[in-house]
């Protein structure tokens, strides 16, 4: 498993970080700082990555909508 930090952007301009946290394979356990991997069967921490990895769904479509951000109180658009 490589820990470097990679990164790569989405589709839509989001730069997601290349690691198991990341990716389509992922599988969550009960540990917190283990996962299992649906690719390969075994466990890994969510910093790591291998040669296998595929951007998660989730992230394939993170910045796609176009929302705004409102004041809580007023709902006045804040950003755009």
């Amino acid at each position: 498993m490589d820990t470097g930090t990679a990164f790569i952007n989405n589709g839509h301009g989001v730069m997601v970080r290349k690691c198991c946290a990341s990716c389509a394979y992922k599988r969550f356990t009960r540990a917190v700082l283990t996962r299992r991997c649906r690719k390969h069967g075994g466990n890994v921490r969510p910093s790591d990555c291998c040669g296998e990895w595929k951007m998660s769904r989730q992230l394939k479509t993170a910045g796609l909508s176009h929302g705004v951000v409102r004041d809580i109180e007023t709902k006045v658009v804040v950003i755009k």
